[in-house]
Parts: structure tokens; C-alpha cells; sequence
């Protein structure tokens, strides 16, 4: 089939499943591209079969599934390992009992909203690290806005990985917050906004709003660090040799990780990119994926340890 084809199909076969996010969309087309067109017809009309049947439970026996559920439930296991593997990562990885996957969430979450046993929780923070896009200023505030797009890694084991689809922060600052920084993002495109606010799903707007408590960039967060050195540079006898080390050794292997991490990210890119256009170079770009998601889980075991 050719790639259009094979989009159009996947389509067609997320709407009979009711499924909208792109991470399982994404998943459908590498079914067909991996085993064909009737391999996934041929489980689509067993989903809808097991659907007009009453549909199917939970391994708990606590819900039922959605029928993106049933269909990708019934479909796993009778794939060979190797492409099972590629298409659900997370499948078979038992870190601490099953991991969820994304599009089975919804029946645990609705179960948690149906019971209203909510925790209580008094504040919650967050920290935005991008650029802006187009502000609005109006006499003392400042509205801007900052997409993030959510990749597949790094996250924590067990935790089920969301769609690659953008989340919009919408960012409200203070004028003299904004004025302290402006002049250093237009000058340096390479900079960055770091926001420390309280945040709030603003449904009116369908955005996630942040309030700003703090705003800096990075190169003014640098400057900041390199004036207190000098202002109160450390005594040689009151730093241990040891700890001298041990927070170097830190600092390398936090450096790595960060590279490793943009690594990855560029790497997963560029393979999606290779084949939408249907490009060569797929299966060794994703050794090289695979090798530094390797690197990565070495490095984080070994933060962990230390930790």
C-alpha cells in the first residue's frame, strides 16, 4: 500500500474504534504498514463482533473496555515479538506487576471520577522551560502563549506514554517580570524563558493557564550564578576533596543525560520523518535510537543508585 493509502485506511479504522489521539492513530498505520491491510480488517470485525457481544472486561473484571481497547488487547499477543516490541514498548515490561498503556487509561480514570474519592491537595507549581509566541500586552499584563509536544521518553517505568500531540499553556506575567526579561530574549534567539507559576486548567480557553511567580532566562539565571561566585567564591578549605568530586561527577553525568535526551528526541524525528516520505535508513536510525534510549536507562539507574 502506499503511504497515503495506508494513512486513509488507519483513519478509517480509528473512527470505527473511536479513537482521536495521534499516538494510537500513529500505532494503526504501523499495523498495516507491518502486517497488512487484512490482518487488521480481519481483528477490526472481531473488535466489533466481541462489541455487539456485550464487549469485553478488564483483566480485573472491574470495567469494561473501550473498543480501541478490545482491538488492541485482542491484536498484541498474535504478533510476532520483534514488531510488537516497535509498535507497544511498553508491552511486556512488568517493572512492579502490568504497565497501562495510554488507550486503556480511560477506564481506570473514569472509574477514579465516577468514585469523587478525590485527594486533597493545597497548592501545585510548575516550571515552563521555552520560548514565547505572540504577547499581548495590555498596561500591566503580559499574555503569551507556549506549546509543548509531549514525546515518547524519557518516562518513568510504568507509567503509560501519552500521544505526540501539543499542549498549549496559555502564561500570564506581570509587566515588571516581563520587562526584566525581554530585552535578553529578543537579543538571543537561543534563550530561553524560565517560568515558575501556579497553574490552572482554564476551560473557557480549552488551555492550560499558568500564573507567573517568577521569571528568568537562562542566560540570566548564568550571569546571576557567576556574580555570586564572585561576590562569595568558595573557601578551598572548606570544600572537601571528596564532595568536590562527587558533585562533578554529578554534573557530567547530569550534562550527559540532558544531551542524550535531545540525542533521542532528534533521533525519534527524524524517523518519523524518514517514514512519512518514505525514505531508506529507518532500521539503522533506530538501532541508533535504540542504543541511546540504552545509554539513557544506564544513566538514570545510576543517578538513581547515587541518589
Amino acid at each position: 500500500m502506499e503511504q497515503q493509502e495506508i494513512k486513509d485506511y488507519a483513519k478509517e479504522v480509528a473512527e470505527a474504534l473511536g479513537e482521536t489521539d495521534e499516538q494510537p492513530i500513529s500505532q494503526i498505520e504501523m499495523l498495516i504498514e507491518r502486517l497488512g491491510r487484512d490482518f487488521v480488517q480481519q481483528h477490526l470485525e472481531e473488535t466489533q463482533k466481541i462489541e455487539a457481544d456485550g464487549g469485553l472486561k478488564t483483566d480485573d473484571n472491574k470495567r469494561r473496555r473501550t473498543m480501541g481497547g478490545v482491538f488492541f488487547y485482542i491484536i498484541k499477543p498474535k504478533m510476532d515479538e520483534e514488531i510488537r516490541q516497535e509498535i507497544f514498548p511498553n508491552f511486556g515490561k512488568k517493572p512492579k506487576g502490568k504497565v497501562i498503556e495510554w488507550e486503556e487509561r480511560q477506564d481506570y480514570v473514569d472509574d477514579l471520577i465516577d468514585t469523587a474519592e478525590h485527594g486533597e491537595m493545597r497548592y501545585v507549581n510548575i516550571t515552563l522551560h521555552g520560548r514565547p509566541g505572540k504577547t499581548i500586552i495590555e498596561d500591566n499584563s503580559v499574555i503569551t502563549t507556549i506549546s509543548h509536544t509531549h514525546k515518547q521518553s524519557p518516562f518513568p517505568k510504568g507509567v503509560p506514554h501519552p500521544p505526540e500531540e501539543a499542549t498549549v499553556y496559555t502564561v500570564y506575567i506581570g509587566i515588571r517580570q516581563w520587562n526584566a526579561v525581554i530585552e535578553e530574549i529578543e537579543a538571543y534567539s537561543g534563550d530561553r524563558l524560565i517560568i515558575d507559576g501556579t497553574v490552572f486548567w482554564d476551560a473557557d480557553t480549552e488551555s492550560i493557564a499558568v500564573f507567573a511567580q517568577q521569571v528568568t532566562t537562562h542566560r540570566l539565571q548564568k550571569k546571576a550564578r557567576r556574580e555570586q561566585e564572585k561576590q562569595d567564591p568558595p573557601s578551598k578549605a572548606e570544600a572537601k576533596p571528596s564532595e568536590t568530586k562527587e558533585e562533578e561527577k554529578e554534573v557530567t553525568a547530569s550534562s550527559k543525560l540532558e544531551k542524550l535526551y535531545s540525542a533521542a528526541e532528534t533521533l525519534r524525528e527524524r524517523i518519523a520523518d524518514m517514514e512519512a516520505k518514505g525514505k531508506g535508513g529507518v532500521a539503522m536510525t533506530k538501532k541508533l535510537l535504540k542504543n541511546t534510549e540504552k545509554q539513557i536507562e544506564a544513566l538514570e539507574k545510576h543517578q538513581a543508585k547515587s541518589e
